[in-house]
């Protein structure tokens, strides 16, 4: 992909350059090291077993968690809260992980949601989460990445004995992103192959105060960008609905590579500009 940062206005990439020199973006739970011992916790919670407790027990402890989802945690209206840095949640190697419940990531950073894993929704509070799926993941409800926060999604390609699959991230809920923010959607792509996985988000975006969103290989809705937002509209991206809406205020601005399947338009009210300019680089 032709790097366009040399070629975008400095508004655009703002939330980037501040997550980066916060720590808040991008980066593996073990945070360079692969060889590092991770802490492995299996909470069943069809057994009984709770997930928060089992996250507040290893709270100060400074080794990766991983913790193998397995059955149903949560009723719909409980939050599990991660308060502490490094934790990796995956489902059973042949069941989903389902965490049945808001879950709140407070001023975390390097949370990763893998393979075979459900959430009812997810909120992140000056934190950094990355869905990294060679299986599945999906979210039913909101997204909501506020406050110098980050969320990462990437597919890649699984190639067990042979048989390869692909990546697959669903969100239903809208996803917004505030204050400083950035969401960032990608694929796994090797120069002149397909994208290794798909990544759906069937809500519609919000990006606000001066928050970014970096998204291709994906399939999105409509799309809405307020007070010094941007967008980022790159190869391989898809129109849910067959048109995809982009909406912008004044201060805001999207740049596309593919602009098929897209119009871009101004959202009716004072704040708002005449036109949402598309700046095609070239």
């Amino acid at each position: 992909m032709e790097s366009y940062i040399g070629q975008i206005k400095p508004g655009l990439m703002l939330a980037a350059v501040a997550l980066i020199g916060s720590g808040l973006l991008g980066g593996s739970v073990y945070a360079g090291d692969k060889d590092e011992q991770a802490r492995l916790v299996i909470v069943d919670c069809d057994k009984g077993q709770d997930l928060q407790e089992e996250i507040w027990r290893y709270l100060d402890d400074k080794r990766v968690l991983e913790i193998i989802v397995k059955g149903t945690c949560g009723e719909g209206d409980d939050e599990v809260i991660i308060e502490r840095d490094r934790v990796l949640f995956e489902g059973d190697e042949d069941v989903v992980g389902y965490i049945n419940a808001r879950v709140l990531v407070d001023g975390a950073r390097n949370i990763e949601i893998g393979d075979n894993m459900r959430l009812s929704s997810l909120f992140v509070s000056f934190g950094e989460v990355s869905i990294e799926a060679e299986g599945n993941v999906t979210i039913d409800g909101d997204v909501f990445i506020v406050g110098q926060s980050s969320l990462t999604i990437d597919t890649a390609l699984d190639d067990d004995d042979g048989l390869i699959t692909a990546g697959l991230v669903t969100i239903h809920g809208p996803i917004t992103i505030e204050g400083h923010s950035l969401l960032s959607v990608q694929s796994s792509v090797a120069e002149g192959q397909a994208p290794a996985g798909q990544v759906f988000l069937n809500g519609m975006l919000f990006a606000r105060l001066q928050s970014s969103m970096d998204l291709s290989h994906a399939t999105v809705n409509d799309i809405v960008l307020e007070f010094d937002s941007h967008a980022l509209l790159g190869p391989g991206l898809l129109s849910a609905e067959g048109v995809t809406s982009v909406q912008c205020d004044q201060q805001s601005r999207a740049w596309e590579e593919d602009p098929t399947g897209f119009t871009f338009e101004a959202v009716k009210d004072t704040r708002i500009g005449e036109t949402c300019d598309s700046h095609i680089p070239d």
